[in-house]
């Protein structure tokens, strides 16, 4: 790993881990929807993943956010923090994939890869997430109104459909943020 990468992986799990123990969980008990979680989790790992250029930085961030969420929250109450290490995973893949053959060049053709990833990201985490809420945490004592009223599969089909309208949300500002970095040099043009 690139010394670099390393300041960025710290930075950025420091700032993470922040939002998730504090924002995130305000506004998710306000709104009891996850879009808060998607915009702040899928700003995160993209650009984690985006001014590193190295594969797995953004998974090590997302798995440092993990432990920390478990000794927050709990083992029972924090597992579900899983399903973004895994998102963060299929992302770390599949941008350095982007990257690779032909970079977020031309505004149009970026601003739809971003998007499509933002959606990607969210859905796969969400529906980890939903079967963890639906099938994991009951198991460990965590009882959720939503789970018990739609059970177990029915549940995980709607957490997922509302982590993909998460996705949707999250993917505008996810561009903005990459062309920032790429704006401030971090990254070269076009990726």
């Amino acid at each position: 790993m690139k010394a670099k990468s390393i300041a960025i992986c710290a930075v950025m799990s420091a700032l993470w881990v922040a939002l998730n123990v504090s924002v995130a969980p305000i506004i998710f008990s306000l709104t009891n929807m996850p879009f808060a979680c998607d915009f702040i989790h899928a700003i995160m790992v993209f650009t984690t993943s985006y001014a590193s250029m190295e594969f797995g930085i953004a998974t090590l961030s997302a798995i440092i956010v993990l432990i920390v969420t478990l000794f927050q929250r709990g083992f029972a109450s924090g597992i579900y923090f899983l399903g973004f290490v895994l998102g963060a995973l299929l992302i770390d893949f599949l941008l350095s994939l982007v990257l690779k053959f032909k970079g977020l060049s031309g505004f149009k053709r970026a601003f739809i890869i971003v998007e499509g990833l933002s959606i990607v990201f969210t859905a796969f985490s969400g529906f980890i997430i939903g079967l963890i809420m639906a099938f994991l945490q009951p198991a460990l004592g965590v009882r959720n109104p939503l789970v018990i009223q739609m059970g177990g599969w029915i549940f995980t089909s709607y957490w997922t459909g509302m982590h993909t309208i998460g996705g949707i949300i999250s993917g505008p500002a996810v561009f903005l943020v990459l062309k920032a970095i790429e704006k401030a040099g971090v990254r070269p043009h076009g990726g």
